[in-house]
């Protein structure tokens, strides 16, 4: 693979990517708009601020609040990079770099293709599945982190090639790398903790048990390298939790682990996510959850990592490099993030958790995927008497195209859908301007806080403070607008279930005062004892 290869490559990808960004105008879901709206508070001074609540687990004091206490703040950071460059707060400012991240995506899955066949039919192969990437094809366009973890994956993995090819395995840069690399997933995922365990087994299993103990200065260096890299890029993300919470980490993290669904993120008060209540549930309804989640993400293992199609020629790849260290590495850290997602976080793991982390992989994967494509082509030649250089030419374009018309599938029903006057990919946005144009003909005051779904959506379309809704009784809900002062309701057709009688009776509580509705949205007044809406 040349160098003209990798420019190739990574131009075709950012002209597709830039072409589907086109179709693209908004964040699109709940995710990316709160990094989006993170990003325009950040590059207009306000630091890592929200003026929204999306859950209350770290026991919020009120609005403003510190930003990213559950979500990672790299993909806000890099959205706010773009905004500074452009001079301008909106998404399409704030995406520019991620489609830079996208394309870089192509040539570092060619790298990978070449590293496992050293063909270069092989590399362009992978690049092509990098850029027809399926599922992924859409994110390619917004504020997220999909592609941020790839980039830093697979800088991981080329920092762990480069020190296993290496006679001498002392050489401090990559080591550095390895670090730094463990460190930017970390800053996108709270699970990327899990990359800098691998890079300490890494120089485990290749410098400190090869030498049975006997370890001098240049080898516990390396060890305190990678902790270096680590830190130069998350040092600053612990000294802001220091200075925000006194603690390294936001507070009550830990009260995640104890849900039994996945809407009790959004508890109110959550002092009642507690080991003894989730432990009550009994042994078969936590083992029958986790074993849902389980089947749910080997589903999106298959499905969306592996298009289904491309899944054999990764087994059939992975079988005949199953003594490669970088396959070892990659298989033990996939089958990582599939239990940690499955059996510790099962709610956040079925409900996009195990997608965004696994998604780190893919560069990898896309690699793997094209040398087992030239595998298959050449065992069949052998076994049919075929041409293998003509196969070549025919089989591996062919499966670019079946990756092509997948992705274009999945992009018009994901981003398009059934009605292209209304994208589908655009429906969290009009929801948002559907609420607003509701209430603007109220002239409410401007800091009229308001209870609705989706905060982060409402806020980055009016730029006003809101809560979520929070998961419970109508009691719960009444506690949140007491506290927080929040002086509107807004209930949608898809709402807390506790709240499905007030929908449906909207008359019938009063604590909640019926003041308009349009559609399949109902606006309330909360009645609050320290005084209703305005």
């Amino acid at each position: 693979m040349t160098q003209r290869d990798t420019f190739l490559q990574f131009g075709i990808a950012l002209i597709i990517f830039a072409l589907l960004s086109l179709f693209i105008k908004v964040p699109g879901y709940m995710d990316a708009e709160y990094y989006t709206l993170s990003a325009a508070q950040i590059s207009s001074g306000k630091g890592l601020t929200q003026p929204i609540l999306w859950n209350y687990l770290d026991e919020p004091a009120g609005l403003p609040h510190p930003s990213h206490t559950y979500w990672m703040p790299a993909p806000s950071l890099v959205a706010a990079a773009g905004m500074l460059l452009s001079g301008k707060t909106d998404f399409a400012s704030g995406r520019i770099p991620f489609l830079f991240f996208a394309a870089l995506m192509a040539p570092a899955s060619g790298w990978m293709g070449y590293r496992f066949s050293k063909r270069r039919s092989v590399a362009w192969l992978a690049a092509g599945l990098a850029v027809f990437c399926g599922y992924y094809a859409p994110y390619t366009a917004t504020v997220d982190s999909f592609f941020l973890v790839m980039a830093g994956a697979w800088l991981f993995f080329f920092s762990i090639d480069y020190i296993y090819q290496r006679s001498i395995r002392t050489y401090i840069l990559p080591w550095l790398l390895l670090g730094a690399a463990s460190g930017w997933m970390h800053l996108n995922r709270a699970d990327g903790l899990l990359w800098l365990a691998l890079a300490i087994g890494v120089w485990l299993f290749l410098v400190a048990i090869p030498k049975q103990g006997k370890l001098y200065t240049r080898h516990w260096v390396c060890l305190l390298v990678i902790f270096g890299g680590y830190f130069a890029v998350t040092a600053f993300w612990y000294i802001h939790n220091l200075t925000e919470f006194s603690s390294l980490f936001p507070p009550h993290s830990g009260r995640a682990l104890w849900m039994t669904a996945y809407n009790e993120l959004f508890s109110y008060p959550p002092e009642q996510l507690t080991f003894t209540r989730w432990f009550a549930t009994g042994f078969k309804a936590i083992l029958d959850d986790r074993m849902a989640a389980l089947d749910h993400n080997n589903l999106v293992l298959s499905a969306v990592q592996g298009m289904i199609f491309l899944l054999p020629l990764w087994i059939l790849a992975l079988w005949k490099r199953r003594k490669d260290f970088l396959i070892r590495c990659a298989l033990g850290m996939e089958i990582t993030i599939l239990l940690v997602m499955s059996f510790i976080f099962p709610y956040s793991g079925m409900r996009g958790g195990f997608l965004h982390s696994s998604a780190a992989l893919q560069p990898l994967l896309w690699g793997l995927a094209a040398a087992g494509a030239m595998d298959a082509i050449q065992w069949a030649g052998s076994k049919r008497k075929w041409n293998i250089q003509a196969a070549e030419k025919v089989l591996l374009p062919g499966i670019v195209l079946i990756s092509g018309l997948v992705s274009a599938f999945i992009f018009q029903m994901v981003v398009i859908g059934s009605n292209p006057n209304a994208p589908a990919w655009e429906e969290s946005s009009r929801s948002a301007e559907a609420v607003r144009d509701l209430l603007q003909q109220y002239q409410l005051p401007a800091t009229t806080r308001i209870l609705i779904n989706n905060p982060a959506g409402y806020s980055l379309i009016t730029g006003a403070e809101a809560l979520v809704i929070p998961d419970g009784s109508p009691a719960s809900t009444l506690a949140v607008a007491e506290k927080f002062q929040a002086n509107i309701l807004v209930l949608e057709m898809n709402h807390v279930a506790g709240l499905d009688t007030l929908y449906k009776n909207p008359q019938g509580n009063p604590d909640f005062q019926l003041f308009d509705s349009k559609d399949d949205i109902k606006l309330f007044k909360v009645l609050r004892k320290t005084g209703g809406a305005e």
